[in-house]
C-alpha cells in the first residue's frame, strides 16, 4: 500500500492543524488563512493623574488664528480649543521636506556613481579567491558584493548615530543626577538655647556653658549618580563600538572601489591557479590600489550620505511635529473656566485654556524617538489603570516636542484623555496604554507565526498537495497574533506555521516573523494588546 496523506486535528477550534504521511510523525504544524478582524497597537505604561482640572496649551508658539470656546462652554475630550496661524509652520514642513528630498537625492547619486564604476570594470575585475562565490547578482559578483557593502555601511552608520545620540542622553542624564546628588542640602541647625546662671548669695563666677555640638548634614546620596554613571560610560562604549563597525565598513567598500578603478589595467582573466597566492596587506597599511585616498573618501561620501538622510529626516520631523502642536485640544471633558488666548495676539506654552470637570483623568506615557511618527493628537487609545478589569477609551490630546533623556534615551511625553475613569485610577497609579495605530475589518489575515519579513514585506509557506512552496505576501495591519494579507493568499490556504521535524530555535537563530506587537479585536472586545511586550523599550 503506497504512503498517504493523513490530516490530524490539533486544537480544531484555532484553527492549527498537523499534518503527516500516514505512518509517520506529523511533519508540519499549519493553519488556514482566513477572514477576520485584527487591530495594530503601540504599547507602552503611563501614570495616572487626576484631572478635576486641567489646563490645555499650545506645544509651540505662533500668531493666535482662532479661539473656539468662553468661558462657561462644555467640551468633550479632544475637541478643538484654539488654533494658531500655521503659515510659517507648514513652510517648515515643506523646506524640511525639499531638504530630505535633496539628501535623498545626494545618498542615491552617491549609490548609482559607485555602481556604475563597478559594473564598468566588472568583467576586468579580479576578486581575492577568498571572497568568490558563484557567479550572478548575488553576493561575490560585481553588483551584488558591492549592494552588500554599501547596505553595510548604510546600517552602520544609522546605528552609529543612534548610538551617539543615546550616549549624548546618557551624559546630560548623568551630568543631572550628579549635579542634584552634589547639591547642598537644605539644613537648619537647631538652635541650642544660652544657660542663665543662677545668682548665688556668694559673689561666684558664672559658669561658661557647655556648647553644643553642631549636627553634621545628612550625607548626600550618590547612589543615582553613581548609576547614572555606569550607564553613560556603557553607552559611550557602545558608540565606540559602532563607530568601529562603520569604519570596518567604509574600509571594507573602499576595497571594492579601489579594486574597481584599477581594473582597466588588470589581466581580464583570472591568474592561473598555479601562481602563489600575493601576501594579504596590513589593515593598517593599505597597499596601492587598495583603501587609496579616492576610493576610501568615496566609501566615506555614502556615510556623509547617509547621516544627512538621518538629520533631514529628524527635521522634518520636528517640523511635522510643530505643525501639528499648532492646536489646543480639550485633554478632559468639562467645563472652560478660563481663557488666557486672544485671536491676533502671539501665544506660547504659557498662554493656556482651564478646564473643571469632576471625576476625569489623564494618563502620561512616553515613546521613542522612532514610535513618535506613528502617533498623532487625537488618535485613539485604550487605557487599563492598574487594579481595573477593562480597559477604558481615551484620546491622545497631546504630544511633547521636548524628549526627557532622564533614562539615558531621548523619550517623549504623549499625554491621553479619558472622560469616564474607573473607580481604581487614583493619581500617581500606574496604567498600561495601548495606542490604536490601525485597524482592518473582515479582511484576510494568517498567524503571525507563519510570517517571515523581507525587505519586500513579507513570505509564507503554504502546504499544497503535500507540498511546500514559498509565497511573496503583502502584510497590512499587524495584530497580537495574526496579521492582514493584503495581497498573496486566498481564504482556505494551508500556511505552515513549523516544521516538527525541524530543530528548534536557538538563541543565536531566533524565531521568524518579529511581528511582536498588536491587540485583536474579538466579537468587538479587546484581546493581546496589554498583554505583549510594550513596543519601543528595547
Amino acid at each position: 500500500m503506497g504512503a498517504g496523506l493523513t490530516v490530524l486535528v490539533a486544537g480544531a477550534g484555532a484553527g492549527v492543524w498537523a499534518v503527516a504521511v500516514a505512518g509517520e510523525e506529523p511533519s508540519y504544524r499549519t493553519a488556514s488563512a482566513e477572514v477576520a478582524s485584527v487591530t495594530q497597537t503601540l504599547d507602552t505604561t503611563g501614570t495616572v493623574a487626576a484631572a478635576s482640572s486641567a489646563t490645555a496649551a499650545f506645544g509651540t508658539s505662533g500668531t493666535v488664528a482662532s479661539v473656539e470656546v468662553a468661558v462657561g462652554d462644555t467640551v468633550a475630550v479632544g475637541q478643538q480649543l484654539a488654533a494658531l496661524d500655521t503659515a510659517d509652520l507648514a513652510a517648515d514642513v515643506a523646506d524640511a521636506e525639499a531638504e530630505l528630498a535633496q539628501a535623498e537625492a545626494a545618498l542615491e547619486a552617491t549609490i548609482e556613481g559607485q555602481a556604475e564604476s563597478v559594473s564598468y570594470s566588472s568583467a576586468a575585475v579580479v576578486v581575492p579567491a577568498a571572497s568568490v562565490l558563484p557567479a550572478g547578482d548575488g553576493p561575490g559578483s560585481g553588483a551584488g558584493e558591492l549592494a552588500e557593502l554599501q547596505q553595510a555601511v548604510l546600517a552602520a552608520q544609522q546605528a552609529a548615530g543612534e548610538s551617539l545620540a543615546e550616549a549624548a542622553a546618557a551624559l546630560e542624564a548623568q551630568q543631572q543626577a550628579c549635579a542634584t546628588a552634589m547639591a547642598p542640602a537644605s539644613f537648619t541647625a537647631t538652635p541650642t538655647p544660652t544657660p542663665t546662671p543662677t545668682p548665688t548669695p556668694t559673689p561666684s563666677e558664672t559658669p561658661s556653658p557647655t556648647p553644643s555640638p553642631t549636627p553634621e548634614p545628612p550625607a548626600p546620596d550618590l547612589e543615582p549618580c553613581v548609576a547614572a554613571l555606569q550607564a553613560a560610560q556603557e553607552a559611550q562604549q557602545r558608540a565606540a563600538a559602532d563607530q568601529e563597525v562603520l569604519q570596518q565598513a567604509i574600509a571594507a567598500l573602499a576595497d571594492l572601489l579601489a579594486t574597481a578603478a584599477e581594473a582597466p589595467a588588470a589581466p581580464s582573466s583570472p591568474s592561473s591557479p598555479s601562481s602563489p597566492p600575493a601576501a594579504p596587506s596590513s589593515p593598517s597599511e593599505p597597499s596601492e590600489g587598495e583603501q587609496g585616498p579616492g576610493a576610501l573618501s568615496d566609501a566615506a561620501q555614502l556615510a556623509s550620505d547617509q547621516a544627512a538622510v538621518s538629520e533631514a529626516e529628524l527635521r522634518l520631523l520636528e517640523a511635522e511635529q510643530a505643525l501639528a502642536a499648532a492646536v489646543i485640544v480639550a485633554p478632559i471633558a468639562g467645563t472652560v473656566a478660563a481663557v488666557g488666548l486672544v485671536p491676533g495676539a502671539t501665544a506660547d506654552s504659557s498662554a493656556t485654556i482651564t478646564i473643571v470637570a469632576p471625576g476625569a483623568i489623564t494618563v502620561t506615557a512616553t515613546v521613542s524617538e522612532g514610535d513618535l511618527p506613528t502617533l498623532a493628537v487625537g488618535m485613539a487609545a485604550e487605557v487599563r489603570p492598574a487594579g481595573a478589569e477593562e480597559a477604558v477609551s481615551g484620546e491622545v490630546v497631546s504630544i511633547g516636542l521636548l524628549p526627557d533623556t532622564s533614562s539615558g534615551s531621548a523619550r517623549y511625553p504623549v499625554v491621553v484623555g479619558v472622560a469616564e475613569a474607573p473607580a481604581s485610577a487614583a493619581t500617581g497609579a500606574s496604567a498600561e496604554v495601548a495606542f490604536l495605530l490601525g485597524e482592518a475589518t473582515e479582511v484576510l489575515t494568517v498567524p503571525n507565526s507563519a510570517i517571515t519579513l523581507t525587505t519586500d514585506g513579507g513570505t509564507v509557506r503554504v502546504l499544497d498537495g503535500g507540498e511546500v512552496e514559498t509565497r511573496q505576501v503583502t502584510v497590512g495591519v499587524v495584530g497580537a497574533s495574526h496579521t492582514e494579507i493584503v495581497d498573496g493568499l486566498t481564504a482556505g490556504d494551508e500556511v505552515v506555521l513549523a516544521d516538527l521535524g525541524a530543530d528548534l530555535p536557538t538563541s543565536d537563530t531566533g524565531l521568524p516573523g518579529g511581528l511582536l506587537r498588536g491587540g485583536d479585536f474579538i466579537d468587538g472586545g479587546f484581546d493581546g494588546g496589554f498583554g505583549g511586550r510594550p513596543s519601543g523599550f528595547g
